[in-house]
Parts: structure tokens; sequence; C-alpha cells
């Protein structure tokens, strides 16, 4: 397996002593550990697609169940989760699906907005 730059994931397994580690893919996280990726992301938009909703629930059932099978899959195996792409505007749905995330398990928020982040949190 190929990581991020041509770098085999082989090397960085055999090293013993590394400052380093992948940001493995979510969708497939065969052969990664948490030693080898502590956290693994994916793009929002190509999990969820776009939010239709305006409501307090953003995400349908099916986004909602797709969110949380990944995030199954990474914490069986002591990964944290990050979306990146995810929506920052409106601010009130950004918030919400901040909120959402959260609640759901992620490890990392991505945010454009730090101060936002910070004062939301």
């Amino acid at each position: 397996m190929i990581g991020t730059g041509g770098t085999p994931l082989s090397q960085v397994v055999s090293a013993a002593n590394r400052d380093y580690f992948y940001d493995g893919p979510l969708k497939d996280l065969t052969g990664f550990t948490s030693l080898i990726s502590p956290i693994a992301s994916t793009s929002f938009m190509e999990v969820v697609g776009d939010i239709k909703s305006d409501s307090e629930n953003l995400l349908n059932p099916t986004q909602l169940e797709a969110i949380r099978k990944q995030i199954k899959a990474a914490k069986d195996k002591s990964i944290g989760v990050r979306y990146w792409e995810t929506p920052g505007w409106p601010i009130r749905l950004r918030n919400e699906l901040w909120r959402t995330l959260w609640k759901e398990g992620v490890a990392l928020l991505n945010a454009d907005d730090v101060n936002a982040a910070k004062e939301y949190f």
C-alpha cells in the first residue's frame, strides 16, 4: 500500500521510532492501526452529499448512518475521525453540523474559522 507522497506504508510500519503518521483513508482502514494512523479522514461531501434540511436534524437517516458506520469502524481500531469539506455557511447550519459531528464521536472538527469553533465550544 502506498501512502501520500508515494511512501510505502510498510516503511512507516517497520520504523521503530517515528515522528510521522498517515492520516488514514476513512473509507477503507484495511491494514491501518492506531499506531500508523491515529486519525482517519475523508470528505464530508463525498460521504453525506448536500444537506437539504434546515431543521435541527440536519442529516437524513441515510446520511447519519453513513457517518455512524465510518466512526464505528475507526473507533473499533482506536482511530479518531475527521471530516473535511464540511459546510461553513450558513453559520447556523455549520454550527449545528459541528454539534452533530461532535455528538456522534468525531475526534477532530475541521474548521476554517478557528475562532468561531473555539467560541462555539
